[in-house]
């Protein structure tokens, strides 16, 4: 929308970026409004058109967002002539603005503007003043054709000022290249780039984009692994789909523009290669001769002074110091590395008095700890270097090099490639150089491993600190840490803490811990963000505790987050202007709610933060390891969650643990013991693998939820949840009761009730190791055949919020053909007859619903957590179907007393046979007629829509969301899908079980480029999923073979599966011209498996196939191929007509047939 409007004042302006807030009021309305946009040059009571549409601001409420802003011209005849008199209007005088205004009329300028050859038709108006005048009203409007040209490209006005910063002329370098930006300009991301070359209609087989492709792939990869290169066989292996020759050519093409700098099979992105070459040449240049000094008596002067005693290895290292123009100190907590420190820097002083002595560190904490031992300066490595944030540069240089004479640099081991090679470049070649770092913890997140690579080179002399000194309190932690180093047995003393709770508990323990303690000398470590025991709720109950809501205290809401005046925070983003830094922690003093300014002690400064600045900001009474690193703390206390697997590492936990000085507090469920590099959890007891039972009191637990169809799924996902969950006293009127419907379910019954209801759930591990349960959450247990009254009944109940189903896809009574719920159905017909005696869900329910709409017990969600896309639309569409054909007026009460959210649920897991039960309880220890066992991957996504309350699952790790399609997308697409696309070509090659099948490295492949290539494209990732690690998560999933399944049943009913899962992604890349070689592959596998029922090694099998039509039956035996493609479960688009694919399909059908199923495959990878 376009609004015309008076600048009243302007509130902010940033000259930078000129990104300005300022008052508006519009001209024919005098509506006040406040605006956020670029305006070059704001000029206060200026009238102006704006361009853009009114937002919420998450933070500031409702504003208009500029788009575009022009001055608004004069649109009156005086106001006109005298406007074109002016000084933008060199020799245009008052007859010729006359002249103009009497041709074109009022609003003349502003026609002018749209359409500068209306000129033309102004009687004797020379073409060189057309020009002036359409100059005049360019300039003065302010209007750019650049940068609307560069909004409808989909780029921000941030991204749009990078550019105009970097180029004179910004198109001409587009239109040559529009990835020249993403190469070039820091801060310019591929997705930008790529959204920017759709918007001009590059061409999806461009080379440019391949190019840019695996520059972004190797720019990750080095990031991911930490390596400074990657080999061709690594980019051959990540770029699937596209021949290696066309890969090789766009690497050479990188090369040849220096993108990408090749050694051999070494591919370097950035400038790693030229920063591994200056680190050589550097480390050379300051490797030279020292006049050696005998500081044996300065030592012990030292000692006297600092009242200390150095043993001969400290010793050593402070000789070798004054020997050496280049040294590497290493050692873990305890060992004495900033006792020996303090040595060196009194002996320097004393022997080079005028020398210049300058300390510095990778984070701003660990700089000021380094300051404040030495009471020398001290400063991070990037204020040191005079680091722009704007383009990544650095003031200090070979050309400006620093003025020091020596440099003692800390927690090295944080340092990476790039940052040492600018650091070596400005040194001046006489300056010595110390490095301090611990080997063993967390390397830096930046490529390269500089610290283990300086020390395995032997070029450097170093000095490993091995002995701890023990001190009176806090030497358990040294112990501990040297323990985990060694990998050898942990012991928990003298100021260590093992506080043993589950997930549930984990926050309470907490609580209970720190609520007493000093808030400045402690800090809180953490492995992940999200979760019961995540940073950010950690956070949040930190907040309730040490600083809560108060009328004394302003506050500011920043998108979910609440700050808070006195709140412990972090920031998360390098301001060298401001001399703070990421990792840095502060208190927030003062909050202007009215400037929208949140002002935060650092201690060295007091920082104000503004605008898009606020979002820099995150609560730090809880951390995360990495963010850690550098510094120290009195009390640290470590929370070791089961959930978060990649705190299992020995250097994250060992980085965490040797944060603390003199108090360490481990909360997790088990001890830790490590088994090759591996942290291992185990029982304390004895160190066996046991069943983890659960704490609460079953006696104390209320049934809240009717469960219909207690299944081995249901037993290992809502039940496991709500086990969890249940460990909450807040919660304990959730529990289960199970309702079992059919003949068949009496022996699980009778051993469930055998065993008071309680069973084991073995957890098996991807990596092989399974962690046991004892669940007992399921409550009360009833089998409808034997006492239907007591479901009907149930249902009733006021206590019963929630009835959760597992009843399978074929439960809900759906027709496959109409979509249309079947009321034909022997057991619906017979339960519509006869309400009071049902044999069917809907039938049961419908009883109790009755029953509990007349004694009034209030609204109830019916939840489905089976296996199919929008759920509870199909239980919603079934029951009320039902409900309609038996009892209008209760169909009419549950539209609104009953709600039926969707939800998307996923967990593998096997049905038990018996040979399972005596290796489960052999396994175990135990005794248990009914156990189940499952993958250690569990996701449940649900609707947040329940009339009447619901359990706090969130707690434990279910997702809530308002709209679950964009996960059930994500699920079908990729899980179901890559399923149902390994599956015939699996079968037919002779595999039998998917673990098995997934091994081979051509079906893996096969598989990933699908998910990679096909998919990706069309599946948006919900929320914060990281989707590559998703799909990497699949692959491991399906190669766990420990619950494997059966490629057979991936192959039944592929009818059903084809129209779900594989269907809408083809008809969106068929309408793309995408490559659909794998999708051909797949339908011709089908046909093949379907036809000839007989696989590559001549085993004959037998098909099921329950949906498939006498019609189709006809067309798969057709001995055209091209028939296939008009089977039933294809009919959402017509195959046939697209070319491109039915070329495909038909090579692959002949190549099945001829070559087989495997060399098929191995010709299109």
């Amino acid at each position: 929308m376009d609004i015309e409007a008076r600048l009243e004042y302007i509130i902010f302006e940033n000259k930078a970026n000129h990104y300005v807030v300022a008052g508006f009021s519009e001209l024919k309305t005098y509506h006040n409004f406040t605006a956020a946009g670029r305006i070059e040059d704001p000029i206060e009571d200026q009238e102006y058109v704006l361009q853009g549409e009114y937002v919420k601001h998450p933070k500031y409420g409702e504003q208009f967002r500029v788009d575009m802003v022009k001055k608004k011209l004069p649109d009156n005849s005086d106001a006109i002539i005298h406007f074109l008199c002016g000084e933008n209007f060199p020799t245009i005088g008052k007859k010729t603005a006359e002249s103009i205004y009497e041709t074109l009329g009022e609003n003349c300028l502003e026609k002018i503007h749209n359409n500068p050859e209306l000129l033309h038709e102004v009687p004797n108006l020379t073409a060189k003043k057309m020009l002036i005048i359409q100059k005049g009203i360019q300039e003065f409007t302010g209007f750019n054709e650049t940068y609307a040209k560069l909004l409808k490209y989909g780029l921000s006005p941030r991204q749009i000022q990078m550019l105009l910063d970097t180029y004179d002329n910004v198109l001409d370098v587009i239109e040559e290249d529009c990835f020249k930006p993403y190469y070039e300009v820091y801060g310019f991301g591929y997705k930008t780039a790529c959204k920017m070359a759709s918007a001009i209609g590059l061409s999806n087989e461009d080379p440019r984009r391949l190019d840019a492709y695996i520059y972004e792939l190797a720019r990750q990869l080095s990031m991911a692994t930490g390596n400074t290169y990657i080999t061709f066989a690594t980019i051959f292996q990540n770029v699937r789909g596209v021949n290696e020759s066309l890969i090789q050519e766009s690497i050479d093409r990188l090369v040849s523009l220096q993108y990408l700098y090749v050694e051999n099979t070494r591919i370097y992105p950035f400038t790693l290669h030229e920063d591994e070459v200056t680190i050589a040449k550097e480390l050379k240049n300051h490797l030279f001769e020292v006049e050696s000094v005998d500081v044996e008596s300065k030592i012990k002067q030292v000692e006297f002074s600092l009242a200390i005693t150095y043993d001969q290895e400290q010793k050593d290292a402070i000789q070798l110091f004054f020997d050496r123009s280049f040294m590497i100190l290493t050692g873990g907590p305890g060992t004495g590395k900033t006792t020996t420190v303090k040595g060196i820097l009194e002996i320097c002083k004393d022997v080079y008095p005028d020398s210049k002595i300058q300390l510095c560190a990778p984070t701003g904490r660990a700089s000021k700890r380094l300051a404040q031992l030495s009471n020398c300066d001290s400063r991070t490595i990037h204020s040191l270097l005079q680091w722009n944030l704007e383009d990544n540069s650095f003031g200090k240089n070979e050309e400006d090099p620093l003025d020091i004479d020596f440099i003692i640099v800390d927690e090295f081991s944080m340092v990476d490639t790039h940052l040492f090679a600018q650091l070596l470049k400005a040194l001046p070649q006489r300056c010595r150089i110390l490095l301090i770092g611990d080997e063993d913890q967390l390397e830096s997140v930046g490529p390269g491993k500089v610290l283990e690579d300086l020390i395995k080179s032997d070029v450097i002399d170093t000095v490993h600190l091995k002995k701890i000194f023990r001190q009176s309190s806090g030497s358990g932690i040294v112990t501990l840490a040297k323990e985990i180093r060694e990998e050898t047995t942990c012991h928990y003393e003298d100021g260590v803490e093992f506080i043993e709770r589950t997930t549930p508990k984990i926050m309470d323990a907490l609580i209970d811990y720190v609520k007493d303690m000093d808030l400045d000398s402690m800090q809180i470590l953490a492995p992940m963000y999200k979760g019961a025991a995540g940073i950010d709720e950690i956070n949040r109950q930190m907040q309730v505790l040490f600083n809560p809501k108060s009328p004394q205290k302003n506050q500011m809401k920043v998108g979910t987050t609440i700050f808070r005046e006195n709140d412990k925070v972090m920031l998360l983003k390098n301001l060298p202007d401001e001399d703070v830094y990421n990792g840095d922690i502060g208190t927030i003093v003062e909050i202007d709610s009215k400037q929208n300014v949140i002002s935060v002690d650092f201690t060295n400064a007091i920082v104000d933060f503004s605008t898009d600045f606020l979002y820099y900001l995150k609560h730090a009474w809880c951390i995360s390891v990495h963010k850690s690193q550098g510094n120290e703390y009195q009390t640290v206390f470590c929370i070791v969650d089961v959930n978060a697997k990649n705190m299992l590492e020995k250097r994250l936990l060992y980085t965490a643990i040797s944060r603390a000085k003199k108090q360490l507090f481990i909360i997790h469920q088990t001890y830790l013991c490590f088994i090759n590099n591996n942290i291992e959890l185990k029982n304390k007891e004895n160190m066996k693998t046991q069943v983890l039972s659960y704490n609460y009191n079953r006696e104390h637990i209320k049934p809240g939820i009717l469960h219909i169809g207690v299944g081995n799924f249901h037993r290992a996902h809502e039940e496991f949840y709500t086990n969890l969950l249940l460990e909450d006293p807040t919660q304990q009127d959730w529990g289960i009761c199970g309702a079992m419907l059919l003949p068949g379910d009496e022996r699980l019954y009778r051993i469930l009730e055998k065993q008071k209801k309680e069973y084991t759930l073995t957890i098996c591990g991807r990596d092989g190791k399974d962690q046991t349960y004892q669940i007992g959450s399921l409550i009360e247990l009833i089998w409808g055949i034997e006492n239907p009254a007591a479901i009907i009944n149930k249902i009733a109940d006021k206590n019963i919020h929630i009835i959760t189903l597992t009843i399978t896809e074929g439960g809900y009574n759906i027709a496959k053909a109409t979509n249309e719920f079947m009321l034909d159905n022997e057991n619906i017909k017979y339960d519509l007859a006869h309400p009071q005696s049902p044999k069917t869900t809907f039938g049961f329910v419908a009883e109790g619903l009755r029953k509990r709409k007349a004694v009034g017990n209030g609204p109830i969600t019916i939840l489905s957590c089976d296996n199919l896309q929008h759920n509870g639309n199909t239980a919603r569409k079934a029951f009320l179907s039902f409900f309609q054909a038996q009892d209008p007026e209760l169909a009419e009460w549950a539209t609104v007393n009953i709600t039926f959210p969707n939800s998307m649920v996923d967990r593998i897991t096997p049905s038990t046979q018996p040979e399972d039960i005596i290796r489960l309880n052999t396994q175990n220890g135990t005794q248990d007629g009914a156990p189940v066992y499952c993958e250690d991957f569990i996701q449940w996504v649900v609707e947040d829509k329940f009339i009447a309350g619901r359990p706090a699952w969130e707690k434990v790790g279910v997702e809530f969301t308002q709209d679950v399609t964009t996960y059930e997308n994500m699920k079908l697409s990729l899980l179901n899908a890559s399923h149902t696309l390994l599956s015939y070509p699996a079968f037919l090659s002779g595999y039998r079980k998917v673990d098995v099948a997934i091994s081979d490295e051509r079906i893996k492949k096969f598989v990933r480029g699908f998910m990679d290539i096909d998919i990706t494209p069309y599946v948006p990732a919900p929320g914060n999923m990281d989707l590559d690690l998703y799909k990497q998560t699949l692959i491991e999933r399906f190669g766990n073979h420990t619950v494997s399944d059966q490629v057979a049943r991936l192959c039944f009913d592929g009818a059903s599966k084809f129209p779900v899962y594989i269907m809408p992604n083809l008809i969106q890349m068929i309408r793309d011209r995408a490559n659909l070689t794998r999708q051909a592959y797949l339908f011709a596998a089908y046909r093949h498996y379907l036809k000839y029922k007989t696989d590559d090694n001549g085993t004959r099998f037998e098909i099921a196939e329950p949906w498939l039509t006498a019609t189709d039956d006809i067309l798969i035996a057709s001995n055209s191929p091209i028939d296939f493609l008009s089977l039933s479960p294809f009919q959402s688009t017509e195959l046939k007509a697209a070319d491109e694919f039915v070329e495909l399909y038909l090579q692959m059908v002949n190549a099945i047939k001829e070559k087989g199923t495997m060399s098929t495959l191995e010709s299109i990878l």
